[in-house]
């Protein structure tokens, strides 16, 4: 027997309640049913807007498709946050009232990259900051770094290569170009600059005899070069932004 009836006693509650119940669910779905009807593709509902208040709509192929409700309100409102993520114009008569919808399009989401600004301090004519390098040892080596963009790389005074951790195999002997002329240097690769809270990593630096370069530390375009850089000696400020 597939189905039966059960005495009055054993049942779970009244037949009256069941069709109660049943009521009671239609009402919800039919409910559900109207709630959903109010919304509609965004072009389209921007399209009645337009049409019950008497407005012309320009590049109206920009909108999307997504559901959207009606927010209600004045026309302006309405549009105001149908299209609170599109650029758009609206046109108005001398009285106020809407006379044309320009959509531009899509507003953009805009990133803009990352700013730092690092306090520097006169030097030599010139600016310095304070850097932290990295070499083969594990241990970084704090020191003043000269901004010079004419540099090509970091320069460091030859006798930090062995407070680093280079030996004369972990280099190469280059003619380095300097203002004052051809050098010899030793090129190799820092495992990491940092300055302020801007870290660079294998950066190339070279090694150059003390007395050539007075014993100071320049901080060049192996570094610098991987940021727009703006160095303001008024304000004594190094922006970085990178690349």
């Amino acid at each position: 027997m597939p189905w039966r009836i059960l005495p009055r006693n054993n049942r779970p509650f009244p037949l009256p309640r069941v069709a109660a119940a049943i009521a009671l669910g239609l009402g919800l779905a039919t409910l559900a049913v109207a709630e959903e009807a109010k919304f509609e593709p965004r072009h389209q509902l921007v399209a009645r807007i337009a049409n019950e208040t008497g407005f012309a709509i320009e590049n109206d192929a920009a909108l999307d498709d997504r559901p959207a409700r009606d927010p209600g309100g004045t026309p302006a409102t309405r549009l105001g946050q149908l299209l609170a993520d599109y650029n758009f114009v609206l046109m108005r008569d001398g009285d106020g009232a809407i006379t044309r919808l320009i959509v531009i399009g899509p507003k953009q989401a805009v990133t803009r990259p990352n700013r730092t600004v690092v306090k520097t301090v006169p030097l030599a004519g010139s600016q310095a900051v304070e850097g932290i390098v990295l070499g083969r040892r594990p241990e970084p080596l704090e020191i003043h770094l000269l901004i010079d963009t004419g540099a090509g790389t970091v320069v460091l005074p030859a006798s930090m290569m062995e407070t680093l951790g280079y030996g004369e195999v972990d280099l190469k002997e280059a003619h380095l170009l300097t203002a004052n002329g051809s050098i010899v240097g030793k090129i190799g690769i820092l495992a990491a600059v940092s300055v302020g809270p801007v870290t660079a990593r294998d950066v190339e630096v070279a090694f150059i005899d003390d007395d050539r370069i007075a014993g100071r530390a320049l901080l060049g375009m192996s570094f610098l070069g991987r940021f727009v850089t703006n160095l303001d000696a008024v304000r004594n400020e190094l922006t970085l932004v990178p690349k």
